[in-house]
């Protein structure tokens, strides 16, 4: 069935809230997804906060007219997966699950930057970082899941993060060389507090995740992160100029044996 969010449709697809398989499933399992789903409706309304910060800032330094626009955008698509999400855990939880509280919203001051610099910084670790492995884990989490709710609304929030994480890659190259050549101290530290997240707080409290409705394992929640900077972040910042050998050396650091054999072959 289709469903109606303020003045605009939840998504674009009809979406199988009367999915059996959800019905189907065990209670701890069930449970489990459920609070993924509550997990990330509030994960989805923070950042949706984080964006219309973003997009003030950008706006005030003077960014690319596109990527204010896209920036704007990207807070009424995150406000829109939130409440995806939240109707996804009423369906998992067969109860109403309640639109998550208003929060204090805490920005990264980075002290010592300038305005210009801080704003990128913001831009890189919402969207080039944050964005980027989002769009990996959500596409992980497609590519195993068989429950057709839970693949539908993987699908939809996964087609707007690509775009949200573009916005960054774009606000980056847009940049002057200078401000370019700063990003090295800085993108390392970003990333540590990006992998932190797939850490803690999207792990399952199941070890073996519940793939088949859109949650990972631990093992392949972390490996999906690793993957996403190794595959995806680190090149996206080596095609803008931005050295990233302390990022390399970082992520050594923290990946597993089986793993540094692709890390090292592209050094």
């Amino acid at each position: 069935m289709t469903a109606s969010f303020a003045l605009r449709p939840l998504t674009h697809r009809e979406i199988p809230f009367e999915d059996p398989s959800v019905d189907a499933l065990p209670a701890p399992e069930r449970a489990e997804v459920a609070q993924m789903w509550r997990g990330r409706c509030e994960t989805e309304l923070r950042v949706a906060a984080s964006f219309a910060v973003i997009a003030r800032e950008v706006m005030e330094v003077g960014g690319l007219p596109e990527v204010i626009g896209l920036l704007s955008r990207a807070v009424a698509d995150e406000t829109r997966h939130a409440e995806l999400c939240r109707r996804l855990a009423s369906r998992y939880s067969a109860a109403d699950v309640a639109w998550p509280p208003a929060e204090p919203l805490f920005v990264p001051p980075h002290e010592g930057a300038d305005d210009r610099l801080r704003t990128t910084l913001h831009v890189i670790g919402m969207c080039c970082i944050n964005e980027t492995m989002g769009s990996a884990f959500l596409e992980t989490s497609l590519d195993q899941a068989v429950a057709p709710l839970a693949k539908c609304a993987l699908r939809d929030i996964l087609t707007d993060e690509i775009d949200h994480a573009r916005v960054g890659w774009t606000h980056v190259a847009s940049a002057d060389r200078a401000t370019r050549q700063a990003l090295a101290g800085w993108v390392p530290r970003l990333l540590a507090a990006s992998y932190r997240m797939y850490q803690s707080q999207n792990v399952p409290s199941l070890v073996g995740g519940v793939p088949e409705h859109g949650l990972p394992s631990i093992a392949d929640t972390e490996a999906c992160a690793r993957g996403a900077i190794r595959d995806l972040v680190l090149p996206g910042f080596e095609q803008l100029g931005v050295d990233v050998r302390a990022c390399r050396a970082w992520l050594q650091s923290i990946t597993p044996a089986e793993e540094r054999v692709a890390l090292t072959s592209e050094r």
